[in-house]
This record gives structure tokens, C-alpha cells and sequence, in this order.
């Protein structure tokens, strides 16, 4: 009897696994038709669970045919892990609204507070400021990025093929940020023999199924092998980005980087000069965790916390009323990160 709940329990397992990488397809769709940055906020939400004999579902599938019959861009968004608000998501000039269909007429507690949860989400969206964002009770504004985002998702794709070949491939893209790509159990892993404590390394496959509302696997991939190889476990990438390096850069701009105990910021930037008092801000692992999972680069995230702290600080200088600065920290979590250009 134990054996087959076991066996029972892996089989679970496996589905609930099968049925994420579904769903990241479903996210692949919505990355391609909307900012990635704006699809954030839409995330931070109970996750949907089983489609199958979902009450209401029909009503789904009828709307949703409706929207694309009419040649409207639209998403069931139970097919995806970061479109959490609603029941679909229609996206106009690359901008989202948010549909709550019910066969219902009756109204509820339930159904206002999510009315007011999704309102207050595109509201920040379309502003770029909002109060009560993820149930915090300060005002959330985002600001624009200083510079074009850079990757290096070319070179890790690049570098499973070379494991696929050899065994193991690795490669430092920039100073302070190194790849590794084993494909095969007998694979060297010198690359890894210097990894020090002042490092951070992170196995990338861990967050798999993750969901992060990151850039998805689906579109990390070039190739549907690739693709298949990570479901499958076929080969295993490991980050390793070294802390020496980002303190380095952070001090060109008189920062510090420190690390805390603090379970949504574990890292804070703080001013360097002794005697000189200033904002604190706390860069959520929401952020820095897309060094792995979407091969951000270290050293153009570098310069993009040293820019955000000058502007945080800046705007705290001038009014610190309602914003988060007001009390000595503002938290790099707390905004997204959303190019003016795609507003």
C-alpha cells in the first residue's frame, strides 16, 4: 500500500509539472504580445489550478471565441502561470484589460475585491504609479530603465549544443558572471573548482517550474530540442556570478552592496561615503534572479541599480510624502522596471 501511494504521489507530481510547462507555452504567447515588465504586476496573484470541470468554463471558451472572432487578441488565462487576474486578458495596442466572466448576476465580497485588485493593477500599468499594489499599503511608482536591457541568451543556447557534443561547455560572457552546461554525468567541472564564498551560484533548472513571471523557457529555448532536452532533464546550467565584481561597479557611484536577512530583499544598496546619509534600497529577488533565469547581464544590471538609487534618491530629496523613501527605504522590488518607449 505504501508503494502505490508513493507511486501515486510521483505520478501527481508529474502531471502538476507537465501541466506548468503547458502553461509556460500559454506564457510564451503573452510575452509575445505584451511588455514583460507589465506582465509583473499581473502575476502576483493566487495561481490557477485545474481547467478541467471548472465551473464557469464554458462561459470562458464562449467569450474567448467571441474576442478572437472578431479578430481581438485574447488569452484564457488559466492557460498561463502569470496572467492571475480575471478570467481573460485582451491585449489592445499592447496593453491589457481584464474580463471577470460570470453566468452569474449576483454580486459578492469576493468578486469586488477582485474588481478592485485587477483595477488597481492596470491602473499602475497605465501610470506607472498605484497605491495598494500587491496589498501593500504605500504607494508603488516605477520608474523608466536608464538603458536598453542586455542578455546573453544567444550564448547559452550556443553552449548547451557545445555540451550536447563534449559533455560540459562553459564560458564567462563578462567579467564576474560565469556559465556552465553539463550534458553529461561524466563532465568535468573545473570550470566550477574556484567558486568562492563571496559568490553567488545558482543551478538555473531548479527554477523550472518556477513561477516567477519571467521571461518563459519557451522562448529562453531557439530549438523545440532544447526545449524538450530542459523538460526532460537532459542537461543541467549553473550561474555563478561573483559579488566582488558588483561591489566593484556599485562603488564607481560612491554605493555599497550589502546583504541581509530579509526574505524579499536580500540585498541592499546603500550610500558609500562615510557620514553621508541616504536612501536605502533594497533589490528584491525578483529582480536580480533574472540573472538566471533570463541570462540578464551583471554588468548592465549593475549600472541600472546604480542609475535607479540616484533617481530613487532624487525623488525622495524633492518630496518624500507617500513614498516608500519617506522612511529611509525604498525598495528596487517594489517597482518594476518598464521602458518609457513601451508605455
Amino acid at each position: 500500500m505504501k508503494r502505490q501511494i508513493n507511486s501515486a504521489e510521483i505520478r501527481i507530481e508529474d502531471y502538476g509539472h507537465l501541466l506548468l510547462a503547458f502553461r509556460q507555452i500559454g506564457d510564451g504567447i503573452a510575452f509575445q504580445c505584451m511588455d514583460k515588465w507589465d506582465i509583473k504586476p499581473l502575476a502576483f496573484k493566487q495561481a490557477a489550478g485545474f481547467v478541467s470541470g471548472k465551473v464557469g468554463l464554458d462561459a470562458e471558451v464562449r467569450f474567448l471565441s467571441q474576442l478572437l472572432s472578431e479578430g481581438r487578441t485574447a488569452i484564457l488565462n488559466d492557460l498561463t502561470t502569470c496572467l492571475r487576474h480575471g478570467d481573460i486578458t485582451e491585449v489592445v495596442e499592447g496593453s491589457p484589460s481584464i474580463y471577470e466572466v460570470t453566468s452569474s448576476k449576483t454580486s459578492s465580497s469576493r468578486k469586488h475585491r477582485q474588481a478592485a485588485n485587477a483595477a488597481t493593477v492596470l491602473e499602475f500599468i497605465r501610470t506607472d504609479s498605484a497605491s495598494g499594489l500587491y496589498g501593500r499599503p504605500h504607494k508603488t511608482v516605477r520608474t523608466a530603465l536608464h538603458s536598453e536591457e542586455q542578455h546573453h541568451r544567444n550564448l547559452l543556447n550556443q553552449l548547451v549544443d557545445r555540451a550536447r557534443l563534449g559533455g560540459s561547455a562553459w564560458a564567462e560572457p563578462e567579467r564576474g558572471l560565469r556559465y556552465w552546461v553539463q550534458a553529461s554525468e561524466c563532465a568535468s567541472v573545473d570550470a566550477l573548482a574556484d567558486v568562492g564564498p563571496d559568490s553567488m551560484a545558482c543551478v538555473v533548472n531548479e527554477w523550472k517550474y518556477a513561477t516567477l513571471a519571467h521571461l518563459p523557457f519557451p522562448l529562453l529555448w531557439t530549438s523545440s530540442a532544447t526545449l524538450c532536452d530542459w523538460y526532460e532533464g537532459k542537461f543541467v546550467v549553473i550561474m555563478i556570478v561573483d559579488l566582488r565584481v558588483v561591489r566593484e561597479g556599485l562603488a564607481l557611484s560612491d554605493l555599497l552592496l550589502e546583504q541581509r536577512e530579509h526574505d524579499e530583499y536580500p540585498l541592499w544598496i546603500v550610500k558609500r561615503s562615510p557620514g553621508v546619509t541616504g536612501v536605502q534600497m533594497g533589490v528584491g529577488w525578483h529582480l536580480y534572479s533574472r540573472l538566471f533565469t533570463e541570462c540578464m547581464s551583471l554588468g548592465w544590471l549593475i549600472r541600472e541599480l546604480a542609475h535607479r538609487h540616484s533617481t530613487i534618491q532624487a525623488m525622495a530629496d524633492i518630496d518624500d510624502k507617500g513614498f516608500r523613501a519617506a522612511d529611509g527605504h525604498a525598495p528596487m522590488g517594489a517597482s518594476s522596471e518598464k521602458p518609457r518607449s513601451t508605455a
